[in-house]
């Protein structure tokens, strides 16, 4: 029993901080992970992923196909097609970058062209590569659904084993995965940051300042005392150097990210490096913003236990 409305409504508040700090965190670690399966930069995974989205996820939605398509990968001819035009304006880039980037993913043999716009196309989706890192992704989420049930901050009970055996069950997760990947990063754009790439920058900045705090998830206890106590001293400072190597993209580039996150006083510069501060993850957007992940990860948990094929 809480003993009182307001220690219980604090409590949630570090419950739901530490929760959004993991899942940012293997949003981080799987970006890597589809980087490294496609070969593509940043910029240029973040166009394949959506154009993957936009081609399957009406399948995800409609139980009758979910169902259908747990165990084999969705035809050319039931994909969706997204326009260059409507990809760029759901990445918010403009009509010509995004057609150089699009190009770029066709040379790569990743994307191709229909009557309607673009697809991923079943030849591609059944690659061992793509269907490695849908796998590897995955297990990813297993592993932190596990961590965060055994430490309290999820009630979700997550299946006892791996998830289903099929490769292709496990594409289809991951496909929802990336749905609500870009639900929240377009939520979170839409409120604080201006595009994919600072928001990742931020998120690695984060993660990386609170790594040693959230060590081990199972003493949630801990993660909270030193975490959201006011002790920012504990907090470890991130390089250039470390968030480049953490996003795939030159450190000039990455710098300019940075510096935007300076002059809006979204992190602060130190002299070992930058720092995410207590106060700017307190305020009132922020937490708007972790209670808003929580929901999207126990919504997808939630989605995924329904898709799970019965035994």
């Amino acid at each position: 029993m809480w003993p009182e409305t307001g220690a219980k409504a604090a409590a949630q508040i570090d419950r739901d901080k530490v929760l959004a700090r993991a899942i940012l965190r293997r949003t981080v670690a799987v970006t890597a992970i589809w980087r490294q399966a496609l070969g593509l930069d940043f910029n240029h995974m973040i166009a394949w992923l959506c154009v993957l989205l936009a081609n399957t996820e009406y399948i995800i939605g409609q139980p009758e196909l979910a169902e259908r398509f747990l165990t084999t990968t969705p035809p050319d001819d039931l994909r969706r097609p997204i326009s260059i035009s409507n990809l760029g304006r759901s990445l918010g880039v403009d009509p010509e970058t995004m057609r150089r980037r699009v190009n770029r993913i066709i040379e790569a043999g990743l994307c191709a062209v229909v009557a309607d716009g673009l697809i991923v196309p079943m030849s591609v989706h059944n690659q061992p590569r793509i269907l490695a890192a849908a796998t590897q992704s995955c297990q990813h989420l297993l592993l932190l659904w596990r961590r965060l049930y055994s430490a309290d901050l999820l009630d979700v009970f997550p299946p006892g084993v791996d998830f289903d055996s099929s490769e292709y069950f496990n594409n289809n997760i991951s496909v929802l995965d990336i749905q609500y990947n870009f639900k929240v990063a377009t939520d979170i754009i839409r409120n604080i940051f201006d595009n994919y790439v600072t928001m990742t920058v931020f998120a690695v900045i984060l993660t990386e300042n609170t790594r040693n705090m959230d060590r081990n998830l199972g003493g949630y206890s801990h993660a909270v005392t030193i975490c959201d106590t006011g002790e920012p001293h504990r907090r470890e400072p991130v390089s250039i150097r470390t968030i480049a190597a953490q996003v795939g993209f030159p450190r000039e580039t990455v710098r300019r990210h940075v510096e935007w996150l300076v002059v809006r006083h979204l992190i602060e510069k130190r002299a070992d490096g930058y720092l995410a501060p207590e106060r700017v993850l307190d305020s009132p957007a922020f937490l708007e913003l972790t209670e808003n992940i929580r929901a999207w990860f126990v919504s997808m948990i939630n989605r995924i236990h329904r898709m799970q094929p019965a035994t």
